[in-house]
């Protein structure tokens, strides 16, 4: 009953946790982009700049997930692991979840290739 290294070892399974799921949201983001791309070569009607106004929103999402990913890979191959870091970034990527719409809303209400 060693309660250190089982501290440890739940704080390296948070962090990989947090890693995967900031994996998950650079991916998704970038096929988001892909697909619009491709989508608005397909339709002679849709504007070619508009691919831009889709791409905004990864100019903040993916460095803060990239950051978070980053921080929680290199905590869970750490042999002690910082639980302050991962608990910052497992706070930041619930955040993000929780208020995924609003915080997408405000970034795209800055976007300046929108209306």
């Amino acid at each position: 009953m060693d309660t250190p290294k089982r501290s440890a070892d739940a704080i390296k399974k948070i962090a990989i946790i947090t890693a995967l799921y900031s994996a998950y949201m650079i991916i998704s983001n970038i096929a988001n982009v892909v697909q619009g791309y491709f989508d608005f070569n397909d339709n002679p009607l849709i504007p070619k700049y508009l691919i831009k106004y889709i791409a905004f929103p990864l100019i903040f999402i993916v460095p803060v997930f990239g950051v978070i990913g980053f921080l929680s890979f290199r905590a869970s191959r750490s042999t002690e692991p910082k639980s302050i870091v991962v608990i910052s970034c497992l706070i930041f990527a619930m955040l993000y979840f929780l208020f995924q719409v609003q915080i997408y809303s405000y970034i795209q209400s800055i976007n300046p290739y929108g209306s």
